[in-house]
């Protein structure tokens, strides 16, 4: 049980369960950032690109990920684990790419008022190709919305990941999460509450 020499007390094998969450704070922090990052870089492209270039690019561009997203995030995941078995790389590809089209919406949203604002028509009658366009006036006005959303998605993909290791699909068992320790605390919620 909880102690001073342990704060959270042990778990069956005397390991500190202090240390432990510490531990697994590493692992789903490392999934939740890197996850979210992929996402962002991926994302913002396909968003920022079908915003400013509009007409039927942009209508197949969110047709596609209107299907993308449409598929359970949890349900695709967990195939994806069952099919390329369990992985730190796996999960964190998986859920790159499943996070991929909320960051493209995200984008394409911050995008689509600004495409039409006059210092970027003016750019583009100075003769500015469309990626310098895009990188120079586009980017700096939407890159604080999609950066904070990459927040938010950092911590929906930690929960995601989380659940997903409770049930046994995420990360092998030599790493330590927050899913794998909530797993095993609730096996012993009952004899050992804290």
């Amino acid at each position: 049980g909880p102690g001073w020499p342990h704060l959270l007390g042990t778990d069956n094998r005397g390991v500190d369960m202090m240390v432990r969450l510490v531990d697994g704070s590493r692992i789903s922090l490392l999934i939740g950032a890197a996850a979210s990052l992929i996402g962002l870089v991926v994302g913002a492209v396909i968003g920022m690109v079908a915003g400013y270039r509009r007409g039927g690019f942009d209508r197949s561009i969110v047709i596609g990920l209107d299907v993308f997203a449409a598929f359970p995030g949890f349900l695709a995941a967990s195939v994806a684990t069952l099919i390329w078995g369990q992985s730190l790389v796996t999960t964190v590809l998986t859920l790159g790419v499943l996070s991929i089209p909320i960051f493209a919406r995200v984008t394409r949203a911050s995008t689509l008022p600004l495409a039409e604002r006059d210092f970027v028509l003016a750019a583009r009658m100075l003769g500015a190709r469309h990626r310098r366009v895009m990188v120079r006036e586009l980017l700096p006005n939407i890159a604080v919305p999609v950066m904070s959303y990459g927040l938010l998605a950092a911590g929906i993909v930690i929960a995601i990941e989380g659940a997903l290791s409770f049930f046994g699909l995420g990360v092998p068992d030599r790493y330590t999460t927050w899913g794998k320790l909530i797993a095993a605390g609730q096996e012993r919620v009952d004899s050992a509450p804290h």
